[in-house]
């Protein structure tokens, strides 16, 4: 019986950890509003591969374009993370709000990356500087 148990035990761990790879998937394995989303703001950005995971019921999306651009998206397609690395994040992504603050208290600077959780989003600069805002997009602090 223990080693039934051990044999049960280690076929689970075998299914769990395969479970959680990334699989490669295609442009219609999107979500809607997440294919919506990449036709809007890369379009003329070929894409490199899409990746798919399973985290807990439902799976997430990754998008990666060729110039290095990461994009994230949720279950549903909304959209969770664009990193840019280097880039300008284009127009229109990152709320009106943030972009004037940046504007104003950063004029040298750029976003390169754009997060946005259920408490908070964030923006990283070229130089590195991390700046958080709640939902609403007021200044919340700067997180080195």
């Amino acid at each position: 019986m223990k080693k039934m148990m051990i044999i049960l035990a280690s076929v689970l761990l075998s299914l769990n950890a395969c479970a959680d790879r990334a699989q490669v998937g295609s442009f219609t394995n999107l979500p809607q509003a997440a294919q919506s989303f990449v036709e809007t703001y890369f379009a003329k950005s070929d894409i490199a591969v899409i990746l798919y995971e399973r985290e807990g019921l439902h799976n997430e999306y990754e998008v990666r374009l060729n110039n290095g651009t990461k994009i994230e998206f949720d279950h549903q397609g909304n959209l969770e993370k664009v990193d840019c690395k280097t880039l300008p994040v284009p127009t229109g992504i990152v709320p009106a709000s943030i972009v004037q603050y940046v504007e104003t208290n950063h004029p040298t600077m750029f976003i390169v990356e754009y997060s946005i959780d259920r408490r908070k989003q964030s923006v990283e600069l070229n130089t590195e500087m991390d700046i958080e805002f709640d939902k609403a997009g007021n200044f919340l602090r700067y997180d080195w």
